[in-house]
């Protein structure tokens, strides 16, 4: 009985340590478990908002991922005043947004931006190759030589 037993304690430590997941100190995330696809996505700004709002402000990037199925990693690099939206792991990131003050974070909640209008809905209107009119707002985004790599504690890339 012994002798199964210490065959069995390395695969337990094994098993143990393979459910740890990496957490990066440089990134602020908080998970939604709760509603439907619609009313996370609804809400992914807001929460992102409230999140960034109550923290301390010492991380370089704030998230707040979809821990059901509504599928989506908002990211918030604060130095570098970028968005970036991720609508599909598994995908990789989509656009991401420069020049997003924590003000513009803010204005997105109340002027009802929400994360489908960030991605392109009907709602919007392209100026130009870079630059989208959202609900009233103008919003620029980076061109693929312009973009920066978010940190993330999500996996945009499963």
């Amino acid at each position: 009985m012994i002798s199964r037993c210490v065959y069995l304690f390395p695969l337990f430590l094994l098993t143990l340590f393979s459910c740890k997941e990496n957490v990066d100190p440089e990134v602020g995330t908080k998970f939604i478990e709760y509603g439907s696809r619609e009313e996370q996505r609804a809400s992914a700004i807001q929460e992102l908002n409230s999140f960034y709002n109550s923290s301390s402000k010492d991380k370089q990037f704030y998230e707040v991922i979809s821990k059901k199925n509504g599928r989506f990693i908002l990211n918030y690099n604060r130095p570098d005043m970028r968005l970036t939206l991720c609508l599909d792991p598994g995908s990789g990131w989509g656009r991401q947004y420069i020049n997003i003050s924590e003000s513009d974070l803010a204005d997105f909640i109340s002027m009802g931006i929400e994360l489908e209008d960030l991605e392109g809905s009907e709602n919007v209107v392209r100026v130009d190759d870079y630059t989208l009119i959202i609900k009233g707002k103008q919003l620029k985004y980076a061109s693929s030589a312009e973009r920066i790599q978010p940190k993330t504690n999500g996996n945009p890339t499963f």
